[in-house]
């Protein structure tokens, strides 16, 4: 049954409202079918939700009377959050963390470390955003895998050459 003062659902034994503690009416008893005798069967219309005001039982100069905050989530429009998300997929963190490896394994010998690092995470990235369109970092993954080929090649030839002076000398 609803409060009619603050329509919020109480359970069917309830005598007080759980919300705000005003006193419920009782409950009507269902009608028998022999009873209705002459009533034509028509199409009901939903009720409409009254409005929602304080209890009248309860004067507003009482102190013991403390209303209690309703329990309800309130689900709030994105304002802003896919342009965000699209600049900084951080709903795809794997996406996001293969970008910042791909970019730092540029640097040689971070690049033995950081690009396969990249890569992997580069390939979960866009996994991940198969699954779940609305993580976007398709554009951080792709940066990631490039990144993490890159460098990892940049890492090995300079790894290359230095171990190559190293055995040959300087000439």
């Amino acid at each position: 049954m609803r409060c009619p003062a603050c329509d919020t659902p109480n359970p069917p034994e309830a005598v007080r409202c759980e919300e705000c503690g005003k006193k419920l009416p009782p409950r009507k008893r269902a009608a028998a079918p022999d009873e209705e005798e002459g009533i034509e069967e028509s199409e009901s219309r939903p009720v409409a939700r009254p409005r929602r005001r304080p209890p009248e039982d309860i004067d507003e100069d009482e102190e013991e009377y403390e209303r209690r905050p309703r329990r309800r989530s309130v689900r709030r429009a994105d304002s802003g959050d896919e342009v965000v998300s699209t600049i900084i997929p951080y709903k795809n963190p794997k996406a996001l963390a293969g970008y910042y490896c791909g970019i730092f394994s540029l640097f040689p010998i971070l690049g033995f470390v950081l690009g396969p690092t990249a890569l992997t995470l580069g390939i979960m990235g866009l996994r991940y955003v198969k699954r779940r369109p609305a993580a976007h970092g398709t554009a951080h993954a792709i940066i990631a895998i490039i990144g993490g080929i890159f460098g990892t090649l940049i890492s090995l030839t300079c790894g290359t050459a230095i171990i190559y002076s190293l055995l040959h000398g300087f000439k």
